[in-house]
């Protein structure tokens, strides 16, 4: 019998913890974009993520094929929202498709999911570079005021998970908009919201579990902001790719493709400031 469909709602998340006054604008896609709460997730965006989770669980398997009628009988919609859901997939590296064939089921491995960490990485870092040198006052007054934010949370004991990562993202949105770059942004975005990466960062707030790690994410965040505000572009790239490559290995510790073997090491790089 077919699991029914339960689409994990935007009524059914926390609510919002972003504090009074914070100065998210209605134009503030970026944020928007990390901050999903803000946002509901349209209906083909819940159906790609609950068969993005199906597909990341095993339960599809590579080169299964993945039907549009069978995917609208089992979540009980019209097949237009399946189309989009499968075209997201695709964009997500999930599934491939071809044409008079269909989709099918993409093939999997944990190397994806460093791969997807590291290029977040390095377009966060190159973000970092360009707000050091192009950044005005008032960005660096912005991501100021939200690692602020972020440090306040690592002592508090009643903080979950959830909110700290979404006051991590904040910053990151912060140095994106500092970078003064449309593209960047416009990238950064795409990614928060089209990746297995946007996934994998909803669903496990891996960097924020423990006090301690919440500490040294905060820590990591200062650095680079300190960084940043020193006009030392390459330096504040590296911290940025530094914290962000924590990300990926401690995911990596918890998050794993099933039945594929461990990332391979030569995919964990790392970037030494100079």
């Amino acid at each position: 019998m077919t699991e029914p469909f339960a689409p994990r709602l935007v009524e059914n998340r926390p609510a919002d913890p972003e504090p009074p006054g914070s100065g998210l604008g209605a134009s503030d896609d970026m944020i928007r974009a990390f901050y999903w709460t803000r946002r509901p997730r349209t209906l083909p965006e819940q159906i790609a993520d609950d068969v993005s989770r199906r597909i990341l669980g095993g339960e599809f398997q590579p080169g299964q094929r993945v039907g549009e009628v069978e995917l609208a009988e089992r979540f009980g919609v019209s097949r237009g929202p399946v189309r989009e859901a499968i075209r997201e997939l695709e964009k997500r590296g999930l599934v491939e498709i071809f044409p008079r064939r269909g989709a099918f089921v993409a093939s999997i491995d944990n190397d994806m999911v460093a791969d997807t960490f590291n290029v977040r990485a390095a377009l966060l870092g190159l973000a970092a570079r360009y707000a050091a040198a192009l950044g005005e006052p008032e960005d660096f007054e912005q991501i100021e005021d939200r690692v602020q934010r972020l440090e306040a949370l690592t002592d508090d004991a009643g903080a979950d998970p959830l909110t700290c990562a979404l006051a991590s993202a904040r910053v990151g949105a912060a140095i994106g908009r500092a970078s003064r770059s449309a593209l960047m942004k416009s990238m950064l975005v795409s990614f928060a919201e089209g990746t297995l990466w946007g996934l994998i960062w909803r669903e496990h707030q891996v960097d924020y579990q423990t006090a301690a790690r919440r500490r040294e994410a905060a820590a990591g965040w200062r650095r680079a902001l300190d960084l940043i505000r020193a006009r030392d572009g390459a330096a504040a790239e590296a911290a940025v790719r530094d914290l962000l490559h924590d990300n990926r290995d401690r995911t990596l510790k918890v998050f794993s493709i099933p039945g594929a073997p461990p990332a391979d090491p030569r995919r964990q790089v790392r970037i030494t400031e100079g």
